[in-house]
């Protein structure tokens, strides 16, 4: 295994993400509310959602403007998919839930079903987050 770039020195809201062998140049979210919402495109390969502890999360979609794919991980392990989930200009949106989740991963959508190394059970890791970096 070797880190692909060292981004989090050119930018400190860049992390690296290893999803099952493969590993992914992330951007790192403040503001879980937002997300990507209001994105014509994503920067680096996708966002990443930190949060402090786990806990049942729930995404949707609403004012997205590019399908994407949510990836939940828990303590080190990829435990649920969601593939191509549609941009939502409605009031009420689809949620997209997990039970327990640590930190969540958004990529442009089809990007799981390209990447063979990400499925569900597989590792799921960020690799350059330090004590400089914040929680949501």
């Amino acid at each position: 295994m070797h880190l692909k770039k060292y981004n989090q020195f050119i930018d400190p809201r860049s992390l690296e993400v290893m999803v099952g062998d493969s590993i992914f140049d992330m951007e790192l979210c403040t503001n879980a509310e937002k997300g990507l919402s209001g994105r014509d495109s994503v920067s680096l390969d996708g966002m990443v959602f930190i949060f402090p502890e786990s806990s049942s999360r729930s995404f949707h979609m609403k004012d997205c403007l590019i399908p994407l794919d949510i990836v939940f991980c828990n303590q080190g392990q990829v435990v649920k998919i969601y593939e191509n989930c549609p941009p939502c200009k409605d009031q009420e949106c689809q949620k997209y839930t997990c039970e327990s989740s640590d930190f969540v991963l958004e990529f442009p959508g089809g990007t799981c079903s390209k990447e063979q190394s990400i499925k569900e059970g597989v590792l799921c890791q960020i690799l350059n987050y330090g004590s400089d970096k914040k929680v949501l």
